[in-house]
């Protein structure tokens, strides 16, 4: 038998460092409210589908889902307030990225090389994007930053480099 579909019960309080890493069946991943940390690069590589962050994770860490190439969606709770570089770096058939209000560091290659992705919508209080964010993308159609309280600062001219030119 071939795991593909993961829930994590009651007792567990941290996905340990790389621990479905290149996990070739996984489709999706369950887990319950107790989960508070994720370890770096815990998803990486792997096949996941979908995924929901569970409300009480205050930080996800580098590459959690770094080369996922069935990702399509991520669901990040308001009490996330940090992100890892290369959180979705070369998800190729994510189309949709919206990142909440407890936000305010969009990290580098938050979401490069995503080939399928389309639009970015950043919401409430983020400040800056450090590096770049959306760089290698040829699909994106827009980048709405219309939700943010205020206009965030490019640390760099190169936030968006090598983004779509029908932006």
């Amino acid at each position: 038998n071939v795991l593909c579909n993961l829930y994590i019960g009651d007792r567990v309080t941290k996905i340990n460092e790389a621990a479905f890493k290149n996990h070739y069946a996984l489709q999706s991943v369950s887990m319950n409210k107790g989960v508070t940390v994720l370890g770096k690069g815990c998803f990486s590589s792997s096949t996941i589908e979908f995924m929901t962050v569970p409300n009480g994770v205050n930080a996800i860490p580098d590459t959690v889902f770094n080369s996922c190439q069935r990702l399509r969606r991520v669901s990040v709770p308001v009490s996330v307030q940090s992100l890892g570089p290369y959180f979705l770096y070369n998800t190729p058939v994510l189309k949709n990225v919206h990142v909440n209000a407890s936000i305010t560091i969009i990290p580098p290659y938050f979401c490069g090389s995503c080939a399928g992705l389309e639009r970015a919508v950043f919401y409430g209080k983020i400040e800056t994007l450090q590096g770049v964010v959306l760089g290698g993308i040829y699909s994106l159609k827009t980048i709405d930053l219309t939700h943010c309280e205020a206009i965030p600062t490019l640390q760099n001219a190169s936030s968006f480099d090598g983004a779509s030119q029908g932006l």
